[in-house]
Parts: C-alpha cells; structure tokens; sequence
C-alpha cells in the first residue's frame, strides 16, 4: 500500500518548535524527484510522492523502470531480510540545480527507512538502516552532523558543508534536513525540519532572468515574489502528474494554495501583524509571477 512522505517544514516553522532539543542528524538536502519503494505480495513497489505507480506506462521520470531494471536484484536482497522496510528517496534527475557530478545522475538515493513492523509504524534512526543499506550496496544519503541541543545558527553553519555529489568548486546544495527520531511535535506528528540555503534561493531567481522592481511593491507582490520560485513550481508540476496546459487553472490554485497555508503566517508574523493583503491582488500577483518565471508552461 502506498504511503506518502511526510512535508517537511522549515526549521522556523511552529510545527517543528522545539526539534532542537536533543540529538539531531543532519543530513544534505538533494535537488531530485521524490520515491518511495516497498515489498508487497511478492513484488516490488514503486510511488512517486503523491501516488503508486502501477506500470512503466504511468512511471516518473524514469523512477520505477530505474529501480526495476539497475536495482531489482540488490532491493530483493534487501526486502528479504527486512520485508517490512518501506524506503524514501531521491531521484536525481534534473530539476534546478545542475551542478550535481556527472555520475550522480539518474541514481536512486534513499534518504528514510520506515518499518511497517510495527502497530503505527516508525522511521529507522540513520545509525540503524545504512549499514544495512551500504552493505546491499544501495546508495543513501549521510549524515553530516549529529548535535546536541543545537541552535538554528549552529545549524545554519552546515551548510556550506553540504557538498555532497557537487561538483569541485561549484558552491553546495540545496540545504539540510534535520531529523530527530524521538521528536513528535506539540500537534502529536513525526515531522523533520530543513534549512534551505539562500544562495540556492538565489540562484532561481537569476536562472529565470527575474525583473528587477525599481519602486516599493505592493504587499501582495512582494508576498509573491518571495515565494513563487522555479523550486516550487516544478515540484508543484511534478506532483500533478502528466502535465497538459488544460492544467494551468489547477497549477495556479494548488500554488496560490500552498502559498496561503504555508506561507502567510510567517510573513504576517515578521511584519508584526501589521499587514493588510487584499486576497484577489494576491491571486493575481501569484498568476503573473508563475507566468514570468516559467514561460514554458503556456
């Protein structure tokens, strides 16, 4: 049966208030298509984030016929003795970031073990699965620093270590993600938080060739311009599935959506509640950013 990964929410997010306090990992965060394979009636099983793949007809980018035809023989190894492992990876195909080494590409990187073993299930802490998984000689991604009692600044600072599959000389990833595997949050959930590097938000915004605002803009469009980038987009196009432009309406809600929820709380909270955002201007706004930062999709 098919089950989706959990959101992960930034580090300042009240959802993971509090993840600091204890042991952490901290692990690279990649720039690929999110997967999920597991063992079911012999067989094994392939999702993309949002749903089963069924055949090769229905496949992501290449996900399952990757996993079925490079690492069919090690999976049926590794599911035999441990039939209950549900695995989380990454796919490295491309999406923004192109500075991956060459020989990175198109490989499957697991980066969460979940045991469907027990009555609700838990994730396998990083110490526990990837002996396991490098002595299958799957490939997983590390962890770059376990701390203790760590600050948002402390974390912060790992950053720049995170050059794992970069090229030489061509700066760091994505960002981090860090796990504490006895956390569960004030709401009662399991939930990891990450820290995204602003040069790698940068860096979108120079790829797309954005247009410079010379005067102060309305809220609505700087609310927009902050966080209608080229990542979100192509997630959002990923996890819809085929894409068709009869899909354009749907894109622009399910964006202007996920803006609304996940978004707007913490910008009203830095302007110190004194913010007046007409919704329909932030619709618009939304709408016009989309179209100025991927041309393509119309």
């Amino acid at each position: 049966m098919f089950v989706k990964y959990m959101h992960i929410e930034r580090l300042e997010k009240d959802d993971v208030a509090g993840i600091l306090d204890g042991t952490v990992d901290v692990q690279p965060k990649i720039d690929g298509s999110n997967g999920s394979i597991w063992f079911e009636d012999g067989e094994i099983k392939c999702g993309s984030r949002n749903r089963q793949i069924n055949s090769l007809e229905e496949d992501n980018q290449g996900f399952m016929n990757t996993v079925l035809t490079k690492y069919k023989d090690r999976l049926t190894q590794l599911f035999h003795n441990f039939p209950k492992w549900r695995l989380y990876c990454e796919f490295l195909v491309s999406h923004s970031l192109k500075t991956y080494e060459d020989d990175a590409w198109g490989k499957v990187y697991i980066f969460d073990v979940f045991s469907d073993e027990y009555t609700e299930g838990a994730f396998i802490p990083y110490k526990e699965y990837a002996p396991q998984l490098q002595s299958h000689h799957l490939d997983y991604i590390p962890v770059i620093a376990t701390l203790d009692n760590a600050d948002q600044e402390r974390v912060e600072s790992l950053l720049e270590k995170n050059t794992f599959l970069i090229k030489d000389g061509c700066g760091y990833g994505e960002g981090v993600v860090i796990k504490r595997y006895d956390y569960v949050n004030k709401y009662g959930r399991v939930i990891w938080a990450k820290v995204v590097a602003n040069k790698f938000k940068e860096a979108h915004v120079k790829e797309m060739g954005g247009v410079r605002i010379e005067y102060q803009p309305a809220i609505e469009r700087e609310i927009a311009e902050k966080y209608v980038t080229i990542v979100r987009i192509d997630k959002m196009v990923e996890e819809m599935g085929e894409w068709s432009q009869r899909r354009i309406p749907e894109l622009f809600n399910r964006i202007y959506h996920d803006i609304v929820t996940e978004e707007l709380w913490d910008f009203v909270k830095k302007h110190n509640n004194k913010v007046v955002i007409s919704f329909n201007s932030l619709f618009r706004e939304i709408v016009r950013a989309i179209k100025s930062i991927k041309p393509e999709l119309f």
